[in-house]
């Protein structure tokens, strides 16, 4: 059986918005405080941003800001792994939800908006 090739560009946009709904749903309660002097809140707002300029470079036809987006979630979940395994010298079950993000970020830096 062959891959539809087809339904591409649908995946790519089915991959922004579950980026986008699973960060939501994880800092949702971080991002209505706005505390701009809590760290936890300027890493939630940073993954709310490029997941925001993720869904609206896709509108573009060059891949300039889908290219950085990707490399802006890729870098903060690498950020945040890294970032608590040193606070707790453990990697911790809820760290192991961020492969999924920092995954789509990687993805969508490596290949931008083409097919």
């Amino acid at each position: 059986m062959r891959p539809m090739k087809g339904a591409v560009p649908f995946a790519k946009w089915l991959l922004r918005f579950s980026l986008i709904v699973f960060l939501f749903t994880n800092f949702f309660d971080i991002i209505k405080e706005f505390n701009f002097t809590d760290p936890d809140y300027l890493i939630a707002f940073g993954f709310i941003f490029a997941s925001a300029l993720l869904i609206v470079g896709g509108f573009f036809p060059r891949s300039t800001l889908t290219v950085i987006s990707g490399i802006l979630i890729f870098a903060l979940c690498l950020f945040v792994v890294i970032w608590n395994y040193i606070a707790t010298k453990t990697i911790e079950p809820e760290l192991i939800a961020y492969l999924m993000p920092a995954a789509i970020g990687f993805y969508f830096f490596a290949r931008g908006n083409r097919g």
